[in-house]
């Protein structure tokens, strides 16, 4: 006979599941993002649950903000692009426990990092000097492979940006100018060459090269371009040869050479600017301000790549890469004057465009903000109506408002303006749907327009009212911030409401200048959604964005 002593301790485990990954290998480049789903009792776990995060081998610190954007303590964990190393086995662990238990709750996923493709290079091909729009450049990808041919086929994409400056000061390198995102210069395909007409500038060009679970590598090439005067039958023959290459089914072709065109109009415009301010011929494009002639000549082109645009949207919102390659066209053209048609089919495009964010993967770099600064200059070029009046003001001296004598024309521009809203909500929501619980904010900022957005958990705050900081600053120095009651947002996560759900009766918009001392700002409207509420991590999506209109 033998006596059996049994402790039973009091409080019940969490149950702790590490969701599974959508592919064998995860790529270094890219984030990682580590999901939980955490329940005590068949119910959500409490706020108060605890959680732990650790990694074997530890050759990462989950604890330090360079490598992780969502620290150890949440049911979450998100590791950086190159926090890991590539073709490495890690095994993560998840433990959970409630201030009543007696002990944790433990998960563990073994992750199995990719190799990207490797061994190749990017050669250009092309008649020395290169003159911008009229010179082809062959860009070429050689030499790449995989170690796994489980990963093939190769695909590739195209890019380019400015060459990037640098100069010491101090003893310390530091980039001239800002970090400008790269420009696609074609969607992924097993086709390894493409070709290119660069505008005028120097240029760093890319290759990305993906294996068939998106792992990716790139090689880059710098070239430059000498200038060449964009005259109208210049431009004509170029848009005749964007049209036809996309009515051919290469839209991304066609694209490709419409976002050098759009350049060249725009470092014209530019150029033109400079000199009726006193620069010169440094700025680019002669230094000489355009005559009547040639602004209209450059509007008609505008018009014509804004139409070629918009024929395009549907195809671009359904393919990330060739979205970015037209959202930054369409920057580049909207910053120059446009009629109201031109911007009614700019801002139906990017409706259209906005759409599909979320659907194709993840937001390429530089789409958000190519559409936020398409949104800004649109909105910058919206007729305005005195108070009483039936016609617009007129433009002040080198605005690029339009100067409408009759109200259908201001009618509209609210109308259109409208249409810019919902693609700034739905911009801001799918910024805010690539954040997992307890990532920062997602920011977005252009002269007139400035977007946050953040996955917030508001029962955790029941104890204060939630204030979500501030939008980034506008020009003018205004900013933003929301103001909701946090039972608000919890009771309405708790109950499982519909997402989309209106909450603007209960939240408070606030606008403040920065510098104290700035001039007064006018009333500002403003719209405070939540959507996605997610029942298992009791999540809700919080966009908060201000426009200057």
């Amino acid at each position: 006979v033998s006596n059996v002593s049994v402790n039973v301790l009091p409080g019940s485990l969490p149950k702790v599941n590490i969701l599974p990954l959508g592919r064998p290998k995860q790529d270094a480049g890219k984030k990682l993002k580590l999901l939980s789903s955490v329940t005590l009792n068949g119910a959500p776990a409490p706020v108060n649950t605890i959680y732990e995060w650790s990694l074997s081998p530890p050759t990462v610190d989950l604890t330090n903000d360079t490598y992780t954007s969502t620290g150890i303590a949440g049911p979450s964990l998100v590791l950086l692009p190159s926090a890991l190393t590539d073709g490495a086995l890690y095994t993560f662990t998840l433990k959970a426990s409630t201030p009543t238990s007696s002990g944790a709750a433990v998960a563990t996923m073994q992750v199995q990092m990719n190799r990207p493709p490797f061994g190749g290079t990017l050669v250009l091909e092309y008649a020395y000097p290169a003159q911008a729009l009229t010179t082809k450049v062959r860009l070429s990808a050689i030499g790449w492979t995989d170690d796994d041919p489980t990963d093939l086929p190769l695909l590739y994409s195209f890019a380019y940006r400015p060459k990037r400056m640098y100069e010491e000061i101090g003893g310390v390198w530091r980039l001239i100018g800002k970090l400008v995102p790269d420009t696609m210069l074609s969607v992924a395909s097993m086709d390894s060459v493409t070709t290119w007409r660069p505008p005028e500038g120097n240029w760093t060009t890319l290759v990305n090269v993906y294996d068939a679970l998106g792992a990716s590598s790139s090689a880059t090439a710098d070239m430059d371009a000498v200038p060449v005067v964009l005259t109208p039958e210049l431009g004509a023959a170029l848009i005749d040869e964007v049209t036809s290459t996309g009515d051919g089914g290469d839209v991304s072709g066609g694209m490709r050479l419409a976002a050098s065109l759009a350049a060249a109009i725009q470092q014209q415009d530019q150029a033109a600017s400079a000199a009726a301010n006193g620069g010169s011929s440094a700025d680019g494009g002669g230094g000489n301000a355009l005559t009547l002639e040639q602004q209209a000549a450059a509007k008609e082109m505008r018009g014509k790549l804004i139409a070629f645009i918009g024929g395009g949207a549907t195809q671009a919102a359904a393919d990330p890469l060739l979205m970015q390659q037209t959202v930054s066209t369409m920057s580049n053209l909207v910053s120059g004057e446009c009629s109201s048609e031109m911007l009614d089919t700019a801002a139906e495009a990017l409706l259209t465009m906005a759409g599909g964010l979320g659907s194709g993967g993840e937001m390429v770099t530089g789409t958000a903000e190519g559409m936020s600064d398409s949104i800004n200059s649109m909105l910058a070029q919206a007729p305005t109506a005195p108070e009483g009046g039936s016609g617009a003001t007129a433009a002040a001296p080198g605005s690029r408002r339009l100067q409408a004598s009759v109200p259908e024309e201001v009618s509209a521009a609210v109308t259109r303006s409208e249409s810019l809203m919902n693609t700034t909500h739905i911009l801001g929501e799918a910024m805010a749907n690539e954040l997992v619980l307890g990532e920062p904010a997602a920011l977005v900022a252009s002269p007139g327009l400035t977007i946050r957005a953040a996955k917030e958990s508001p029962c955790e705050n029941l104890d204060k009212e939630l204030e979500y900081i501030q939008t980034p600053a506008l020009s003018s120095g205004l900013y933003a911030s929301l103001l909701v009651p946090p039972e608000i947002l919890c009771e309405a996560v708790m109950a499982h409401v519909c997402p989309g759900a209106d909450i603007n009766t209960s939240a408070t918009i606030s606008t403040n200048s920065f510098p104290p001392n700035a001039p007064p700002s006018p009333p500002v409207q403003g719209a405070g959604t939540t959507a996605d509420v997610d029942t298992v991590d009791l999540s809700v999506t919080v966009v908060v964005a201000l426009l200057n209109n």
